[in-house]
């Protein structure tokens, strides 16, 4: 999957909610991460990261703070997009 700054900011937007954390791996096995607690300097570099097109791996994540996360999800043999993750809920069944 390729991915820009536009493409990314735009992903984000659509989430509405802050980022937690995240963690990129390009194709090249870079690491490129935004560490929890980060600051306005710190994720302004992680997103300038991006400036150009870069091919990320699979497993790429980007956690959010309200326990959603950004995943890679193969929806062709040939294309990538961002699957946006949820915790599953809680069937009746293991209440008390």
């Amino acid at each position: 999957m390729t991915l820009d700054k536009n493409d990314l900011i735009w992903e984000l937007e659509e989430i509405k909610s802050p980022i937690k954390c995240a963690k990129i791996i390009t194709i090249n096995n870079e690491l490129i991460i935004l560490k929890l607690g980060y600051t306005i300097t710190d994720l302004n570099n992680f997103l300038n990261k991006f400036e150009k097109r870069i091919y990320i791996s699979d497993n790429s994540i980007i956690w959010f703070e309200d326990n959603t996360w950004l995943s890679v999800d193969e929806y062709d043999v040939d294309a990538y997009a961002w699957k946006h993750n949820k915790l599953p809920s809680i069937p009746n069944e293991l209440f008390n």
